[in-house]
Formats: C-alpha cells, sequence, structure tokens
C-alpha cells in the first residue's frame, strides 16, 4: 500500500532517521572510546559554529563544492577549532556518503542520545532579558527538584515578551509566564466586553 504524504514531509523524515542513524553510530563510539565529554564539548562548539557562521552552513545545507574540496575546508576548519579525531572522521564519513546536510541534525539527536542516557532534561528558558546568577540557580534547582532529575539550561532572549519567561522542558512547552502572554489574554478577553 503507499500513501503520498508529500515530498517534503518524507525527505524532513528521511533526513531526521538518517541523522539518528549516524548519532547513534556516534553516540556509540564514544561510549567505546570513553571520551564522551571531550566530543560532547567539540560538538557543541561545532553546533555553535553551524548556526553563527553562515558561510560554514552555506557549506553543509547548500553544498557547491565537490567531495574533496568539502572534506578539505572541513578538515582545516576541524583543526584549526583542535576537535577531536572522532569529530573529524565522523564528519569525514558524512561527506564521504554525500550526508553533509545532515550535521545539524546528527549534532542535535546526539545530544538527544546523551540526554536519556544521562537521564537528564534539557530546559530552554526564553526569557525577555538575560536571567541573574542568583535567580538561574533557584530556577535550576527548583526544576531539578519538581522533575526528579539533573537539568541542563539552555538560556534564549526574546525581546517581544516585554518581561517574565516561557519554560520548555525537552522541547516541549510547559510554562509562559511572560508579560507578553498576560497583554494578550487581557486584550482578548476586553474584546467581547467593549
Amino acid at each position: 500500500m503507499y500513501f503520498d504524504l508529500g515530498g517534503v514531509f518524507l525527505a524532513a523524515f528521511y533526513s531526521k532517521e538518517l541523522a539518528r542513524r549516524y548519532a547513534k553510530a556516534l553516540f556509540n563510539l564514544t561510549l567505546d572510546e570513553n571520551c564522551m565529554e571531550a566530543i560532547s564539548s567539540d560538538l557543541k562548539d561545532l553546533g555553535t559554529m553551524l548556526t553563527e557562521i553562515e558561510d560554514l552552513n552555506n557549506i553543509v545545507l547548500h553544498p557547491v563544492l565537490s567531495i574533496s574540496e568539502q572534506k578539505s575546508v572541513m578538515a582545516t576548519i576541524l583543526d584549526k577549532a583542535g576537535m577531536h579525531t572522532l569529530i573529524k572522521n565522523f564528519v569525514a564519513l558524512i561527506i564521504d556518503n554525500h550526508r553533509l546536510f545532515i550535521l545539524q541534525d546528527a549534532i542535535r539527536e546526539f545530544f538527544e542520545m546523551l540526554f536519556e542516557y544521562r537521564k537528564e532534561n534539557k530546559v530552554l528558558v526564553v526569557s525577555a532579558a538575560e536571567l541573574p546568577s542568583a535567580q538561574y540557580t533557584r530556577l535550576k534547582e527548583t526544576l531539578e527538584e519538581t522533575l526528579k532529575s539533573d537539568v541542563t539550561i539552555e538560556t534564549e532572549i526574546d525581546n517581544t515578551l516585554i518581561g517574565g519567561f516561557k519554560l520548555f522542558v525537552n522541547e516541549n512547552y510547559m510554562v509562559d509566564c511572560s508579560v507578553a502572554t498576560r497583554l494578550d489574554n487581557l486584550h482578548n478577553s476586553m474584546k467581547g466586553k467593549i
């Protein structure tokens, strides 16, 4: 039986599954080699580089270079960044298999496996301004007590919130305490009364 789910959906699903397989292979090799801290640190740095350096992101997502040129460019970048040999070999393998476009997804999948392995919860705090360190610490302690597990907190600034914050646990929506949402709710409730 065949269902036409649309090319975009199938391509995204295929890409995610492919990224998961590569990430799992790297994750298992990292466990075997007992170098999880080094690899996770380097992958975090590589993920940041892919996000912040537009030219590097363009090479990954829209490669116009040949396979040998991609390998050369990426090897140079990874060498200069002091990346672990496993990371270099992983990226070279992805390039050899014409799969460089999954690199960001593979990094994301690796960290999902790491959080699950460590039984950690990943929390994203989106706030209108940077959290003071005391508030950050208190929030981390409260979340660990509530979730009964270790918590890794990532922060993001969104000026449109005006004040307050939004919390996402393991990429699922949890709490919205932003001033912008409160104002929207007030506006919506007043619409019918005026």
